[in-house]
């Protein structure tokens, strides 16, 4: 992931966010710089996401655009579990 973060030209780290369904996702972000969204579709809980570095996690995509203007897509930090 690393190597495809020089990618995202005129976009600061801090301004992306990376959606994923495992905590390898997270941690791959993480190490790169990005911010994780989790999804529990992917049968890992919400705990096991979080510990991983997620800040905030939702049911699945669905769950994720029903809450779309509380999520960190629009800059909240807030978590759901």
């Amino acid at each position: 992931m690393r190597r495809d973060v020089p990618g995202l030209k005129g976009i600061a780290a801090g301004d992306a966010i990376v959606v994923g369904d495992t905590p390898y996702d997270a941690e791959a972000a993480g190490k790169a710089g990005l911010r994780t969204i989790g999804l529990l579709s992917g049968g890992w809980s919400a705990e096991e996401l979080k510990r991983a570095g997620c800040v905030a996690t939702y049911q699945d995509p669905a769950d994720l655009l029903a809450h779309y203007d509380s999520s960190p897509l629009v800059g909240s930090q807030t978590s759901r579990a």
